[in-house]
């Protein structure tokens, strides 16, 4: 009996291993936002020459996003704001092809809410510029890989 619900338990544990690294079909967008819901946090380093670190926190949920983006003087994530730098919406791009390596990505076209309004234009920016989605999981562009909280 014992043996059983071991063998059991077993099975059950590799199962779920190899569900959770199938990859993601990045041609099917269902399947690339249901991979990219959760919270994300990453950072750059592209204002290298003054020490700066720019910190991205996105939190996905469905096809709507909340975002913060802060800039710190170490790669440490900060102590986020409690009201996000900026919400809206989300749409994906074409699959495209890196021009220096055999795996692909997905520009993600984030949207403010009221877009008439000007606050908040830069952050979107930032996001549109830096925030792709690369064969399971989201990335700061040139960076790396943004870690799933």
């Amino acid at each position: 009996m014992k043996k059983a619900i071991y063998t059991a338990l077993i099975t059950g544990i590799a199962l779920l291993g190899i569900l959770a690294s199938t990859p993601v079909d990045i041609n099917n967008d269902n399947d690339v936002i249901k991979s990219m819901q959760g919270t994300w946090v990453g950072s750059d380093h592209t204002m290298a020459t003054y020490g700066k670190w720019t910190h991205y926190k996105l939190t996905i949920e469905g096809e709507a996003f909340s975002a913060w983006i802060e800039l710190a003087n170490t790669n440490k994530e900060p102590n986020w704001d409690l009201n996000p730098t900026i919400i809206g919406t989300y749409t994906l791009g074409e699959v495209k092809g890196y021009t220096n390596a055999t795996s692909s990505y997905r520009n993600i076209y984030f949207e403010k809410n009221n877009p008439e309004n000007d606050e908040g234009t830069l952050t979107i920016n930032s996001l549109r510029n830096m925030i792709i989605y690369d064969q399971g999981g989201l990335y700061v562009s040139e960076w790396g890989r943004m870690n799933k909280k």
